[in-house]
């Protein structure tokens, strides 16, 4: 898909405020979740309205769903974490 324009476009430059930092960032491992064993070649989120749901695929053929709205009860297993791994095909 790409639009056919009649007239020029011309490429913006965005600038930043003075106060914003760009400085080095990190994620702690805790904050980390692991959705598939591979790298990641596809992400989508489903449009639910009832849950919050991410679907990813991976180039060893691994899809694993994420369920964003899984909170940990004290009846739940505290290592469970919403993510569902499915291996439908090797890559």
């Amino acid at each position: 898909f790409a639009f056919d324009f009649d007239f020029p476009v011309k490429p913006e430059k965005i600038e930043f405020e003075s106060g914003y930092d760009s400085g080095p960032l990190s994620l702690k491992p805790q904050n980390v979740a692991r959705v598939v064993p591979g790298r990641i070649l596809v992400v989508k989120f489903l449009p639910c309205e009832d849950v919050k749901m991410v679907a990813a695929g991976d180039k060893l053929g691994n899809v694993g769903f994420w369920n964003l709205d899984h909170c940990k009860d004290e009846d739940k297993d505290e290592n469970e974490n919403g993510i569902y791994l499915f291996q439908p095909h090797t890559a």
